[in-house]
C-alpha cells in the first residue's frame, strides 16, 4: 500500500489539503501538522519528499532539510519545485521565488547532492536531490 503524507505548519492549509484530497477520492493520505523546526516525519520512512513552492517559506531551511534527510529511506530523494527568480514571468511575487543557485547553495550543505534538474519548466526550478554519505 502506498501512503502519502501532506505536511504543513498551518492548520488552515492542512484543512484545504484535506478538502482537495477528499474531492479527488483519495483515501491513503495522512495529514501531519508540523512545526517550523520539525516536519514530524519518522526516520527512514520515505522514498520521496516533494516540496512544492514551499521551500522558500522555511524559516530554518537547514534544520528542516536535516530532518527530511533523516526521514528518507536508503535510495530516497527530495524533489524541490520553486518559482524562478530569474524569470520575470513566473506567477509569484519576488518573495516567493528562488534562483537555482540559491537552491543549490542552501540545500547542498545540508547533506544533499543534485541528482537531476528538470530544465524544461518555463517558470519553475525542478531539482531532485539525493543524500550524500
Amino acid at each position: 500500500v502506498l501512503f502519502r503524507f501532506a505536511v504543513d505548519i498551518q492548520p488552515g492549509m492542512l484543512e484545504r489539503a484535506k478538502a482537495t484530497v477528499a474531492g479527488h477520492g483519495l483515501v491513503n493520505v495522512e495529514f501531519v501538522l508540523a512545526d517550523e523546526r520539525d516536519p514530524k516525519l519518522a526516520p527512514a520512512s520515505l522514498d520521496l519528499v516533494f516540496i512544492a513552492n514551499a521551500y522558500h517559506e522555511f524559516s530554518e531551511p537547514e534544520v528542516i532539510m536535516r530532518e527530511v534527510r533523516q526521514a528518507l529511506k536508503p535510495g530516497g530523494r527530495v524533489f524541490v519545485l520553486e518559482y524562478k527568480s530569474e524569470n520575470p514571468k513566473a506567477p509569484a511575487s519576488g518573495l516567493h521565488r528562488m534562483s537555482f543557485e540559491d537552491l543549490r547553495l542552501e540545500i547542498e550543505p545540508t547533506g544533499f547532492a543534485i541528482d537531476q534538474v528538470l530544465d524544461f519548466l518555463p517558470t519553475q526550478h525542478g531539482v531532485a536531490f539525493v543524500p550524500v554519505p
